[in-house]
């Protein structure tokens, strides 16, 4: 499972993004933010349809994109659970699984 302790945001995973602002250009990390933003949930409602419907495949896939996402603004926390979710799953039970969501 995920560690408890871990840190919820890389803030030097942004800043990293921020050195590679232009000048002039509007802020990378609020544009990725903004993406996250306007995607996560309808990757979420799908990875709920997948769980209702069994599908392993579809919720490894959609864990994978969801983590890369993730990764991409330094959400480490949030990035771990997808990962885990991922990983586990072709082993997962479906009843705990729908009794957390």
């Amino acid at each position: 499972m995920a560690s408890e302790n871990q840190s919820i945001l890389d803030t030097d995973q942004l800043e990293s993004l921020r050195e590679l602002n232009e000048p002039d250009e509007d802020d990378i990390v609020t544009e990725l933010i903004d993406i996250f933003v306007c995607n996560s949930p309808n990757v979420l409602d799908n990875l709920k349809q997948a769980v209702s419907d069994g599908d392993r495949t579809m919720l490894k896939k959609l864990a994978h994109k969801l983590k890369g996402s993730c990764a991409n603004l330094g959400a480490k926390k949030m990035r771990a659970l997808c990962l885990e979710l991922e990983e586990q799953s072709p082993h997962l039970d479906w009843t705990e699984v729908h009794n957390s969501i």
